[in-house]
């Protein structure tokens, strides 16, 4: 059965589905190797039994063309998840709600590492909407609801709960949301748990943050909630809040070792700086991100690297080519 890596630990599916902004929905195969551009082509090729993953390789803009309920399964467990190195810097574009909206989910269907957009046309309204006598089993953990600029709008709204509707998992975890409401939430029906909300009055749920201000990589800059917040779990035990916090956070542990994996180094934060490391053999195509400063000097047969980063930068992503 395939693994991929999703926060940091591996995950096991019957089938995982690979997508790409480069990639190619002709030519593509929805391999690792060869994966498609859109969700939409990966979605047409999951099995209709068993656990699936739809995995975005590389960062940048994808599109779920009839919204979220158009990427929902009712007949498996279907996980969306993002490579950790672009946890942040995956964008899903909404184009459509109410595709599905009764729908009757027997598996869970969980988002992961998402930032949703929506057409500013569904932002008068909702991010999706479901209707009475659907079937949920949906979660979503450290997803960015991110439309700041539109007017007013609820994430997710059942309409007429109480008709006929079963509601087996409807949760956000570790989720932010950017946007202006001018709903409050029915908590016998979401569960929102250690969530950051733009609106001061959305839920009187506990173990949330009202109110919040975020900076532009949706870390919490409200008072004492800068960059990581502290909150509590259910369990009284301590945990953060925002897609800073829970079990699939934004960021790498401080004390990380820098990773290597799929020609990618990926960088902590909290790294200390400079640093030097050798590829070998060597490499003349290292391209640095940001406002990164690369040098390099040719030893032997290898060539050594050092870098001098700012330490505010994001994760710190180098691309490898070796030739």
């Amino acid at each position: 059965m395939p693994k991929v890596l999703i926060g940091s630990e591996e995950k096991e599916f019957d089938a995982v589905i690979y997508v790409d902004v480069t990639g190619d929905d002709t030519t593509g195969d929805g391999s690792r190797k060869k994966p498609f551009r859109h969700i939409d082509k990966a979605y047409s090729v999951l099995p209709n039994t068993g656990k699936a993953c739809i995995y975005a390789l590389s960062k940048g803009d994808y599109e779920l063309r009839n919204g979220i309920q158009g990427g929902l399964k009712s007949s498996i467990e279907l996980t969306y998840a993002v490579h950790p190195l672009h946890l942040g810097k995956v964008n899903f574009h909404l184009y459509k709600i109410s595709h599905n909206d009764r729908i009757k989910m027997v598996f869970l269907n969980e988002f992961i590492g998402i930032i949703f957009k929506a057409m500013s046309s569904l932002l008068n309204q909702y991010y999706e909407r479901f209707e009475s006598n659907v079937t949920l089993n949906l979660r979503f953990s450290n997803c960015v609801f991110d439309d700041q600029s539109y007017v007013a709008s609820f994430p997710i709204v059942i309409l007429n709960p109480n008709q006929n509707t079963i509601i087996n998992c409807f949760e956000f975890v570790n989720c932010v949301f950017k946007q202006k409401s001018s709903w409050n939430d029915n908590p016998n029906v979401d569960k929102f748990i250690n969530c950051a909300f733009h609106s001061s009055t959305i839920t009187t749920q506990p173990y949330n943050l009202l109110g919040a201000t975020y900076d532009y990589h949706n870390r919490i800059t409200t008072g004492e909630w800068k960059n990581k917040g502290t909150g509590e779990n259910l369990d009284g035990s301590p945990a953060h809040i925002g897609v800073y916090g829970g079990k699939y956070a934004w960021e790498f542990d401080a004390n990380a070792q820098i990773s290597f994996e799929d020609d990618i180094f990926t960088i902590p934060r909290d790294t200390e700086y400079p640093i030097n490391f050798k590829v070998n053999p060597p490499t003349s195509n290292l391209p640095a991100a940001g406002s990164t400063i690369m040098t390099s000097t040719t030893v032997g047969n290898g060539k050594i690297f050092s870098a001098t980063l700012d330490k505010t930068e994001w994760n710190v992503v180098f691309s490898l080519e070796v030739i």
